[in-house]
């Protein structure tokens, strides 16, 4: 299957690569490629008094020398004006190291307005980025007369200590130094200050960080993309508790998604040097539904055209959706139905097909065991029980769910990763591993995560 998907994207390139070093005359064409990406999941809507610069952490998968950032205020309900917009390297918290903020600007002018609904692309910047450096995106919005729209389109699990500063009262001018163009830390808090809900550690407006590189790839790189929910997305809870909407806060910014932990793989392999990995991970998503609360994000299928194919350099797409499916499907869940497995393993094949037909790799994954895991106030009240994730019928259906990817899936798609026998309870049928649990039973913990990047044969999977 590689000689036919992979093949049409290549000759795309190859020919874009001819038709712009003909017309340059000179220099050989180089395409961007996604380094970072979160899709947008929600809005809050919320709206603040006065002048806020938001900084945000990021930590981009493949090295360039030019970059691009990629503004979204798709599921806003409100207008954003961006007055600055810059790109910094962090030295610790929010501050950046001297000399390393520089501003980006959008056709030209260092103000942009996102209505309800826009995405933007700032204009090329020359600016040096390292795999697994950490960049600050500052962002500097609204007015004092008017507030701003926190959050208005935020990305909710984003694993890192991200920053806001509002602006000091016009009473006390000077008060602090504000403004996006700042490399102090001054005046800045985190976002997340105590072991908080999942919002509280959000990615707020940008959506993907693409570069340009000098041949450091060769002639074909690759760009994965991980299409899936909150366990592809990272999230950990508080292993003092089980609940899911309180997050593990002593790991954010450590890294230890399972993207992160295959990108370290193909780092140190040669011939996996052209591979890196980008998120499409929206928590709490669903394949073939709409959010069950609303900062879960659109259907996968509604969101495939902007959160997949429309990602830079994409040629191969993980797909690690279907466990929100099943759990919040209300048939299933007060009925036993078990339609909702067939209209998953239906969205599975709707997105392959799209895949296939846009000349990308199709890779799926099976659906990790959860018995016994509950959500937020639906927390199991013993060890063996469970509400929605964990519930018998739900991991009778994710069985059903998996037998599929591992037969008849496996011949439509172009791999397979058994994630389910990776993280498997070796003494009770689908419970997740105790040395992988974060404290959920159903999201891993950092060793969880690292297993599942290890559980990928990467000779089979990405020939």
């Amino acid at each position: 299957m590689l000689g036919t998907t992979l093949s049409k994207t290549l000759a795309a390139a190859l020919a874009g690569a001819c038709l712009c070093a003909a017309q340059a005359g000179a220099e050989p064409y180089e395409p961007w490629l996604s380094a970072w990406a979160a899709p947008p999941g929600g809005s809050t809507g919320i709206v603040l008094p006065g002048t806020q610069t938001i900084r945000d952490i990021i930590s981009p998968r493949r090295t360039g020398n030019t970059v691009r950032l990629h503004l979204t205020n798709r599921q806003g309900t409100l207008p954003v004006t961006f007055s600055q917009v810059f790109i910094g390297t962090q030295q610790s918290g929010a501050a950046l190291v001297p000399g390393s903020n520089k501003q980006l600007t959008f056709a030209g002018s260092q103000e942009v307005t996102l209505q309800p609904g826009q995405d933007v692309v700032s204009d090329p910047l020359s600016y040096p980025v390292k795999s697994f450096q950490k960049l600050a995106i500052s962002m500097q919005n609204g007015n004092a007369a008017l507030g701003i729209p926190a959050a208005s389109s935020s990305h909710p699990v984003s694993r890192e200590t991200n920053y806001y500063q509002i602006a000091a009262p016009s009473l006390l001018p000077g008060l602090l130094p504000t403004g996006a163009s700042q490399t102090s830390a001054d005046g800045f808090e985190p976002f997340v200050l105590t072991e908080g809900v999942l919002f509280e550690a959000s990615w707020e407006y940008i959506e993907d960080l693409d570069v340009q590189n000098t041949g450091a790839y060769g002639a074909s790189p690759r760009t994965i993309v991980a299409f899936g929910d909150s366990i592809a997305d990272g999230l950990t809870v508080n292993p003092t508790t089980d609940n899911t909407f309180i997050e593990n806060v002593s790991n954010l910014g450590a890294e230890q998604r399972f993207e992160d932990y295959l990108q370290h793989r193909f780092d140190a392999m040669t011939k996996y040097k052209s591979f890196n990995i980008v998120s499409a991970a929206i928590a709490g998503n669903r394949l073939t539904q709409g959010p069950f609360l609303p900062f879960f994000g659109p259907s996968g299928l509604s969101r495939l055209q902007t959160d997949v194919l429309d990602v830079p350099g994409v040629t191969d797409v993980i797909i690690s959706l279907g466990i929100n499916d099943i759990a919040f499907d209300v048939p299933a869940q007060t009925l036993g139905s078990t339609q909702v497995g067939t209209d998953v393993i239906n969205g599975y094949v709707s997105v392959i097909d799209t895949l296939h037909a846009h000349g990308i790799r199709a890779i799926l994954s099976t659906i990790l065991p959860a018995r016994g895991a509950g959500l937020g106030m639906f927390a199991p009240a013993a060890p063996d029980g469970g509400a929605l994730h964990g519930t018998e019928i739900s991991d009778e259906i994710r069985v059903q769910v998996n037998a599929w990817i591992l037969g008849t899936g496996s011949r439509l798609a172009d791999g397979v990763i058994d994630f389910s026998s990776c993280m498997q309870d070796p003494t009770r049928e689908g419970y997740l591993n105790p040395a992988y649990n974060s404290g959920d039973n159903l999201h891993p913990n950092a060793a969880g995560y690292s297993e599942m990047a290890q559980c990928v044969n990467l000779p089979t999977v990405f020939p």
